[in-house]
């Protein structure tokens, strides 16, 4: 959306995007780790100007139990915190591998009400109730995507190989 999307009204709580040419260039791998649920993942620090930092994050949901499960029943529930005490967001694990943004460009060009806060720079994977205290191993690749805010295109017009 960040790439391919650009914000032509917003009014109140809704927004207006239009297709356009993609704004990111290719992305390049800036770090991996391995983590287990649970434990403190450093996001590593992106010092290039106007760059977008996704965490794509695989394991999740990749156990033989976790797949029965999804199988009989339903997709056990994941989430990531990136503040201690302050909550959390739904971790799809479907999507987990495709990249969550951790860090955008002031440049992105989207009000105030629709920008991103923020930069993430720690998070956790937790399990949610159906696995609570399940122990996974999950490997997380950062990737840095480079970000053009008033150009037609930095890279291929069509989709870039897994952009955000």
């Amino acid at each position: 959306m960040l790439c391919r999307y650009r914000e032509i009204r917003a009014v109140g709580h809704w927004e207006v995007l239009q297709r356009a040419p993609t704004r990111c260039g290719p992305g390049e791998s800036i770090g991996t780790v391995s983590a287990r649920t649970g434990s403190l993942i450093t996001v590593p620090v992106e010092t290039r100007p106007d760059r977008i930092v996704v965490a794509r994050i695989e394991g999740v949901n990749e156990s033989l139990a976790a797949r029965v499960t999804t199988l009989l029943f339903r997709t056990p529930e994941w989430w990531v915190a990136t503040r201690p005490g302050e909550g959390h967001f739904r971790l799809v694990p479907g999507t987990a591998g495709d990249g969550l943004i951790m860090s955008v460009p002031n440049s992105v060009g989207y009000s105030p009400e629709f920008a991103f806060e923020s930069e993430v720079r720690a998070f956790t994977v937790e399990s949610g109730t159906a696995n609570a205290g399940e122990q996974v191993d999950l490997r997380i690749e950062f990737v840095s995507y480079p970000f053009a805010p008033d150009a037609q295109s930095t890279g291929p017009t069509g989709p870039s190989p897994r952009a955000p």
